[in-house]
C-alpha cells in the first residue's frame, strides 16, 4: 500500500514538473518575442528553476 501511494506521488510531481517545464517554454517564447532582453532574463530565470527541480528530483 505504502509503495503503491509513493509511486502516485512520484508521478504527481513528475507531472507537475512537465506542465512547469511547459508554462516556462511558453512564457520565454511570449516574452522573447516582445523583448528580447526581458526574454533572455527569463530564460536564466527558467533555467535557475530547472536546476531546482533537477536536485529536487534527486532527493528520496
Amino acid at each position: 500500500m505504502l509503495k503503491k501511494i509513493k509511486k502516485i506521488k512520484n508521478l504527481r510531481l513528475i507531472i507537475a514538473d512537465v506542465i512547469l517545464i511547459a508554462a516556462l517554454v511558453i512564457a520565454f517564447a511570449v516574452t522573447y518575442d516582445i523583448n528580447r532582453h526581458a526574454g533572455l532574463y527569463l530564460l536564466s530565470a527558467e533555467l535557475l528553476a530547472a536546476a531546482v527541480m533537477l536536485v529536487r528530483s534527486g532527493k528520496k
